[in-house]
C-alpha cells in the first residue's frame, strides 16, 4: 500500500553545502493502516517510470514518549542541543468534564544560546482522533541561554468519564516558510491526518492521527506561510488527579516575600508580598468581605508596569473566592519604589475558626487556552481585629488617644460630632495616591439605622493628621436624635463590584 506524501514546510529550502536542513512531510493515511514495517520512499519520475532513490525506515520515529521522557527536538538548528518532555499531567474531575493541564519543559543542553520555538498542542482522546486544541500564550524571550529552561501550560477540558491516563498530547511547533508564493491563498485540511517528521539527526519524532486542521496561510506582503509541524506525541499515562490546593499550600508569613514558580506572572524584578488580611461582617446582606493588601516592589533600574495579580482564597472544601482589585491603581512602577493594591473577597459567614484559615492561589489564566496555572499556593488567614486603641491600616497606624461624642442644636437643626485625638504614623514608606483606601464614619441610632455619614482620607486635601479631630454629621431630624448613637469607623475600598468595607472601630 502507497499513501502520497506532501511537503508540508520547507518546501522552498536551499539545502547549502555540508550543512543540513529540515523539511516537513505530510501523509494522509488510512486509520487502519499498520504502524509497523512503514518505510519512506523517495523517487522521482523519468517519463512514464518511476525511479526509487532510496527508502527510509520509520519503525523507530512513529513512537509515542512516555511521561517525564526527553525526546530531542527535531526543529532545532545544526550544533544545537534542545529537548523537550512532559513533565507532568494532573487532572481534576468536575461537573463540566476532566480538567486536564500538563506541563511541558523544553530545555537546551547545549553550549549555545538558541531560538525558543512556538509551541502549542492538542489532547487526543478516543479511537476517533477526537482532539482538544491548547495553546501557551505565555511571553517568552526569544532565545533559551545554555542549561536553562523554559515552561509550557497546556490546559484542555475532556469529556465527562475521559480517563486522562489513556489520553495523548501531540505537541506542535508553529512553522513559516518564507520561499512560498506572494499570491498564495489560505487553505485548510480538516481530514485525519499523519504528520511525520523525520530527520537525520532525530529518529524519535513521533507522528499521531489526529481529527484537527493542517492550516497553511500565506501573505501577499510577507511571502511567508505559517505552517505546523509535529514534535512530539506524549502518552499521558502516569496522568495523577489534582489535589485540593487548600491541602498543597505552603506555609507562609503575612509580610513576607511570595516565592513565585511562574515568571510570566511578575516581572523577576519586582517582589510581591501579602502585608494584610482581614474581614468585616456584612450581618444585613449574608456575607463577609475580607480585604486584602498586596505590596509590590521594584527592585530593578527602569520603570515597569504594575503587575496585575491574580489572585483567589480556596477553604477546606475547595471553594474559589476570587480576588477583585480595587477600581484605581498607578500604571507604573519606578525603580526603587513600592505601592500597595487592595483586593477583595466576598466569603460565606463563617461561624467556625476553621472558616478563617484559606489558601491563597496566585495565578495566570491569561498564557493559556483553558483554565489557568498556578505561581504559588499559601497557607493564610484572616487577620484578628483586636479592641484595641491602635489601628493597624497598612501602611499608616491609627492611634486613638481619647474619644467622645457629643450633639449640637443650632437654627433648628442638629448635628453629632464625634471627638478625637489621634497619632497617626506612616510606618513603611510606600507610594500613597488618591487610589488609598478611605475612611468612612457612620452614625448609627440606638435602632440600627444610620443617619449620617462622613468620608475622610488618610492622604490629599483633608485628611485625617495627628492631634484632635472633629468628625461632623448635620442635618439631623428631631427624631433621629437619641442617647444610644454609636459611630462606626470603616476602611473602605472601592472595586469594581462595589465598595468593600472593613469594620476597624466602634465609637460609643
Amino acid at each position: 500500500m502507497k499513501y502520497d506524501s506532501s511537503i508540508a514546510n520547507g518546501s522552498g529550502t536551499t539545502f547549502l553545502p555540508n550543512e543540513a536542513d529540515t523539511v516537513t512531510l505530510k501523509t494522509p493515511i488510512s486509520k487502519q493502516m499498520a504502524m509497523s514495517g512503514v518505510s519512506l520512499e523517495f523517487y522521482y519520475l523519468n517519463q512514464s517510470e518511476d525511479v526509487t532513490l532510496g527508502n527510509m525506515n520509520l519503525s523507530t520515529s512513529l513512537q509515542t514518549t512516555a511521561l517525564d521522557t526527553k525526546v530531542v527536538y527535531s526543529g532545532q538548528q545544526t550544533g544545537e542541543q534542545m529537548t523537550v518532555k512532559a513533565s507532568s499531567t494532573k487532572y481534576a474531575n468536575q461537573a463540566d468534564g476532566v480538567h486536564v493541564q500538563t506541563i511541558v519543559t523544553l530545555s537546551n543542553d547545549g553550549k549555545e544560546a538558541a531560538a525558543i520555538p512556538s509551541f502549542f498542542a492538542a489532547y487526543q482522546v478516543g479511537e476517533s482522533g477526537t482532539a482538544l486544541t491548547a495553546t501557551d500564550n505565555t511571553a517568552r524571550d526569544t532565545y533559551l541561554a545554555p542549561n536553562e529552561t523554559t515552561d509550557y501550560y497546556f490546559n484542555a477540558v475532556l469529556p465527562v468519564g475521559v480517563d486522562p491516563n489513556t489520553a495523548q498530547l501531540v505537541l506542535w511547533q508553529k512553522t513559516s516558510d518564507s520561499s512560498a508564493s506572494s499570491g498564495g491563498a489560505t487553505s485548510s485540511a480538516a481530514a485525519n491526518a499523519t504528520s511525520t517528521s523525520a530527520t537525520a539527526e532525530n529518529s524519535t519524532s513521533a507522528s499521531t492521527s489526529m481529527n484537527t486542521n493542517a492550516n497553511t496561510s500565506s501573505s501577499a506582503n510577507t511571502n511567508t506561510t505559517v505552517g505546523q509541524m509535529p514534535v512530539a506525541v506524549f502518552q499521558l499515562k502516569g496522568a495523577v488527579e489534582a489535589q485540593n490546593g487548600f491541602t498543597t499550600a505552603v506555609s507562609y508569613t503575612i509580610g513576607s516575600k511570595l516565592n513565585l514558580t511562574n515568571s510570566a506572572i511578575v516581572n523577576k524584578n519586582v517582589d510581591v508580598s501579602l502585608v494584610e488580611l482581614h474581614a468585616h461582617e456584612n450581618d444585613d446582606l449574608g456575607y463577609k468581605t475580607a480585604i486584602a493588601k498586596y505590596k509590590f516592589t521594584n527592585n530593578g533600574t527602569s520603570t515597569i508596569a504594575l503587575p496585575e495579580l491574580q489572585n483567589e482564597l480556596l477553604d477546606s472544601s475547595g471553594n474559589s473566592y476570587t480576588g477583585t482589585r480595587q477600581s484605581s491603581v498607578t500604571t507604573q512602577l519606578t525603580p526603587g519604589s513600592s505601592y500597595v493594591v487592595s483586593y477583595s473577597y466576598l466569603l460565606p459567614n463563617g461561624k467556625t475558626d476553621d472558616d478563617e484559615t484559606f489558601a491563597l492561589n496566585i495565578f495566570d489564566d491569561k498564557s493559556v487556552s483553558e483554565g489557568k496555572v498556578s505561581a504559588g499556593t499559601y497557607q493564610v488567614s484572616l487577620q484578628k481585629d483586636e479592641n484595641s486603641d491602635t489601628l493597624d491600616l497598612y501602611p499608616f497606624s491609627l492611634k486613638v488617644n481619647s474619644d467622645s461624642i457629643s450633639w449640637l442644636y443650632s437654627s433648628g437643626s442638629y448635628s453629632y460630632q464625634l471627638n478625637l485625638d489621634l497619632d497617626i504614623t506612616h510606618e513603611d514608606q510606600v507610594i500613597i495616591d488618591s487610589n488609598f483606601s478611605k475612611i468612612e464614619f457612620d452614625m448609627v441610632d440606638s435602632l440600627g439605622r444610620i443617619v449620617g455619614t462622613q468620608t475622610s482620607t488618610l492622604v490629599g486635601t483633608g485628611k485625617l493628621i495627628s492631634g484632635s479631630q472633629k468628625i461632623v454629621v448635620t442635618g439631623l431630624k428631631n427624631e433621629q436624635v437619641d442617647s444610644g448613637v454609636v459611630v462606626n469607623m470603616y476602611e473602605v475600598i472601592d472595586t469594581p463590584n462595589g465598595t468593600a468595607k472593613r469594620l476597624i472601630k466602634q465609637f460609643h
